[in-house]
């Protein structure tokens, strides 16, 4: 059966704590364990699991500079692998995770510590390019020494350099980190003024975040009066050139610094002969026919992939749900493109959202989307980009309490 990793949550506490106490003498208490998987504590925490059930996990986590002249560094926390499947490169599997999030922050060098006598993890970090670089003597109990050893993260590619400097920049804009993250489609910029929120930078001022004249994306970033919202009014497409790491690079690095909770939003067209222009829908599931994967997602937890009641949870009645299909654009669907999308089970269908989903579930988000339906596909229309921005005034006047 193949292993699964995922980000793990305090829901895994417990499974955790078992795991420890059968891989260590000294088990880290359940408290320490609850605070790892904190992601404002500057931890991450990855968990493997087989069949529903936990086989692995590394936390890890950024260490504040040392020495002079020094800088952060990654800082392998903890390692355990169950005794049943080591040696399957699961290990190695799970420190991939944890070092590739600390290249997307700007990490070049990570380090951990190791008993002296565990000459099983010392072959393992040592295969994974570690070093030994010191000893710590009664570094777990008097008489109980450990090994430093450290490595550099100097392969960093130039999309982890990008996120580097991103993340670097986007840190610096929020006194405390926002609770949930919104992405604002075509024309719903709207719902940010609801909220009142604050324009904290605009995209053209944030590297790597350069874009095109899109009527509807305003390209702006927006804070909840309480900081407890971040807005992103505008995003990027295929269309536009783009693959899917940089049409989600903005939410995958606020991803990175910790905002773990995400609402997804944009225009779409109605497939299913029920929905009209006005209607929301929420997501269920999706069709990915844009052709775009991101490339450095971890595998996505089992379950549902989108969170379809925290929405339904927040509307004063229950709204239509639906499968959503993102197609690359830029030309609106054929009749008979509708005709496939209706039977294939689709009730909306857009050119977006599909690329962020896929990255910010990939790394442990918990995500939901909802579409406000602009046009009817069903009809022997001619959508334009005009007309679904001119349907916003209607959505708003028949939703503004729903968003």
């Amino acid at each position: 059966m193949k292993h699964g990793i995922r980000l793990a949550s305090i829901a895994d506490a417990f499974s955790i704590r078992e795991m420890e106490k059968a891989c260590f003498s000294d088990p880290w208490p359940i408290e320490v364990i609850a605070q790892a998987m904190d992601p404002s504590c500057g931890y991450r925490t990855w968990a493997a699991e087989e069949g529903g059930r936990l086989t692995g996990y590394v936390c890890a986590g950024i260490q504040e500079p040392g020495p002079p002249g020094s800088g952060k560094s990654l800082h392998i926390a903890n390692l355990a692998v169950e005794e049943r499947v080591r040696r399957r490169g699961l290990g190695k599997a799970l420190m991939d995770c944890a070092e590739a999030w600390g290249r997307r922050l700007g990490m070049t060098c990570c380090s951990l510590e190791v008993g002296t006598g565990n000459e099983a993890a010392i072959g393992l970090y040592g295969a994974l390019g570690y070093d030994i670089s010191g000893k710590i003597a009664d570094y777990y109990e008097p008489g109980r020494d450990a090994f430093r050893m450290e490595r550099g993260l100097d392969s960093a590619t130039w999309l982890e350099r990008l996120q580097s400097k991103l993340s670097s920049e986007l840190t610096g804009l929020f006194p405390t980190l926002p609770e949930l993250g919104v992405i604002l489609g075509s024309g719903l910029g709207w719902i940010a003024d609801l909220a009142n929120a604050r324009i904290v930078a605009s995209y053209d001022d944030l590297p790597g975040l350069e874009r095109g004249d899109i009527p509807g994306h305003r390209g702006l970033v927006r804070l909840s009066d309480d900081g407890a919202i971040i807005f992103l009014e505008g995003r990027w497409h295929h269309y536009q050139g783009l693959d899917c790491d940089m049409i989600s690079l903005l939410p995958g690095c606020l991803s990175d610094i910790g905002v773990m909770n995400w609402l997804l939003t944009c225009s779409a067209g109605g497939v299913s002969a029920d929905l009209r222009p006005g209607d929301l829908v929420v997501f269920t599931d999706h069709l990915n026919l844009s052709g775009q994967v991101p490339s450095d997602a971890a595998c996505r937890p089992p379950g549902a992939f989108y969170d379809a009641d925290a929405i339904q949870s927040l509307s004063p009645e229950p709204l239509p749900e639906g499968v959503f299909a993102c197609v690359s654009g830029p030309s609106y669907e054929t009749a008979e493109e509708v005709r496939f999308l209706a039977e294939a089970g689709a009730s909306a269908v857009s050119m977006s959202t599909v690329p962020e989903a896929l990255t910010l579930v990939g790394r442990g988000c918990r995500v939901s989307a909802i579409a406000a339906i602009t046009n009817d596909c069903t009809a022997d229309s001619d959508p334009t980009h005009e007309e679904v921005l001119a349907s916003q005034q209607s959505i708003r006047e028949r939703h503004s309490t729903d968003l």
